[in-house]
C-alpha cells in the first residue's frame, strides 16, 4: 500500500473538533512545576541583584564626580620660605649729592 498525503485540518477546522485525549495539552509533572518555579525565582533573584549592582555603581560614581575639583577653579598652594643670610659687605660705598 501507498502512503497516501494526509490533509492538515484548517484553522476553522481545527477550532471546531475537539483533540483526542492523547494530543492534548498535559500539565506536566510536580516536580518539573517545581523546577520550573525555582528557575523564576532565580530569575527574578538575579535581576534584583544586578539593579542593585547598577544602583550602587551609580552611586560611587556620583559621589567620585560631586567631590572632583571643579575645572578652572582657583588653587591656594602655601610655602615657607625660608631667608638666605647676607653675608658682610666689602665696602662701604657713601653718595651725597647736593641741590643745584
Amino acid at each position: 500500500m501507498e502512503d497516501e498525503p494526509v490533509e492538515e485540518p484548517t484553522l476553522e477546522q481545527q477550532e471546531l473538533e475537539p483533540r483526542p485525549r492523547h494530543e492534548r495539552q498535559r500539565r506536566p509533572p510536580p516536580r518539573e512545576r517545581r523546577s520550573r518555579r525555582r528557575r523564576t525565582g532565580a530569575l527574578w533573584l538575579a535581576g534584583l541583584v544586578v539593579v542593585a549592582l547598577v544602583f550602587f555603581v551609580g552611586l560611587v560614581v556620583g559621589r567620585a564626580l560631586e567631590d572632583a575639583p571643579r575645572p578652572g577653579g582657583e588653587q591656594t598652594i602655601v610655602r615657607t620660605l625660608v631667608p638666605a643670610t647676607i653675608g658682610p659687605a666689602d665696602e662701604i660705598l657713601t653718595i651725597t649729592v647736593t641741590a643745584p
